[in-house]
């Protein structure tokens, strides 16, 4: 079997969160194995297959995937920030060129264009999103459905679980002052422990991670509002930001994926 790493009891959406994980709305997991009424209702679940080896090859994938959103992400933060503020040229409409290829800076300039009244549909004073923009609406939608998601994965329990063979080995709990406790389904090898280590390691890296994001939807967002002058100030701008931070994670998972294949096809 493949490695799946998913959250499970998340309400459904369909961006992956940071590349690393998806949302399985109709599954808790092993929210009641061991832990109680006070158990997280979202479980952070690795399923790896039996082969050690290939367990770990996964797993570590994940991770380098996750250091590479991260790094993509802090870059394009300081893009937002850095973008010079005559990047709209209102007589001309958008003045800067796209990079070929660059799908995250051109659904960039659209948004930009729409929210300072430059392409059709545009906001009028900030208050309102005509239907005829439906790329707006579904951006509008997906940072929603993004911000619900997260007051789910903050919650203060993280529940983490680890199955192999689709079998459940372990789950932990880390409590909001830094409690931990591991419940083991029956006898686990060495190797085994130190895959659902490994798992929560993964898990709490994601966390923080996500919280990173947040900081970094809102600086890019503060950045976009102050330079384009905005209509509704930065709470308009927080799709957009949300938007061409998820296009560039999407660009470097392809081109990890890119790498990663290559150096299969060398070995």
């Amino acid at each position: 079997m493949s490695a799946q790493f998913s959250i499970k009891g998340l309400s459904a959406n369909s961006n992956s969160l940071l590349g690393v994980w998806q949302a399985d709305p109709d599954d808790l997991g092993a929210a009641a194995f061991g832990m109680g009424e006070a158990a997280a209702e979202v479980v952070w679940s690795v399923s790896l297959p039996h082969d050690v080896v290939l367990a770990q090859d996964a797993l570590q994938e994940q991770k380098d995937l996750l250091q590479d959103n991260r790094a993509a992400l802090a870059e394009a933060r300081q893009i937002l920030q850095q973008l010079p503020p005559d990047l709209l040229d209102n007589s001309a409409g958008v003045a800067f060129s796209v990079g070929e290829g660059n799908q995250a800076e051109a659904n960039l300039q659209n948004h930009l264009a729409y929210l300072t009244g430059q392409s059709e549909g545009a906001v009028a004073f900030g208050l309102e999103t005509p239907a005829e923009n439906e790329e707006w609406l579904q951006t509008v939608a997906g940072y929603q459905a993004f911000m619900e998601q997260l007051f789910q994965l903050l919650s203060p329990t993280l529940l983490a679980e680890t199955r192999i063979e689709e079998k459940l080995q372990a789950v932990t709990m880390v409590s909001l002052t830094g409690n931990i406790n591991t419940t083991w389904h029956g006898e686990a090898s060495l190797a085994h422990r130190h895959l659902h280590q490994e798992t929560l390691s993964l898990s709490l890296e994601s966390r923080i991670a996500m919280l990173q994001l947040v900081g970094q939807i809102s600086t890019g967002a503060a950045a976009l509002a102050v330079k384009f002058n905005i209509p509704g100030g930065q709470l308009m701008a927080l799709p957009a930001a949300w938007a061409y931070l998820q296009d560039v994670m999407a660009q470097s998972q392809t081109t990890l994926a890119k790498t990663q294949q290559a150096v299969r096809l060398r070995t």
